[in-house]
């Protein structure tokens, strides 16, 4: 299995609570972490590739939603930022 670190330096949330912060980027890292294992790396990244920036867009979420809902949301969003970037 290959082993890949990937550094997210920015993650720009709006219409968060700032108390949030910390546990939707825990529970988004233990998301993408299964995104990786279970859809394979995307081919940008297979080579090493570095991505200065993923623009991954925009997405609707509940506010009543619990914070690892929240991180499935963006983890799934962001795992296709990785692969549009191709």
């Amino acid at each position: 299995m290959k082993q890949i670190e990937i550094h997210i330096e920015e993650l720009v949330l709006h219409g968060f609570p700032p108390q949030e912060k910390y546990r939707i980027g825990e529970a988004l890292q233990a998301a993408l972490h299964n995104h990786f294992e279970e859809k394979g790396l995307p081919p940008v990244l297979s080579s090493g590739g570095y991505i200065p920036v993923i623009d991954s867009g925009t997405f609707d979420m509940h506010s009543t939603e619990q914070p690892r809902g929240k991180a499935e949301n963006i983890a799934a969003t962001v795992y296709k930022g990785f692969s549009n970037e191709g």
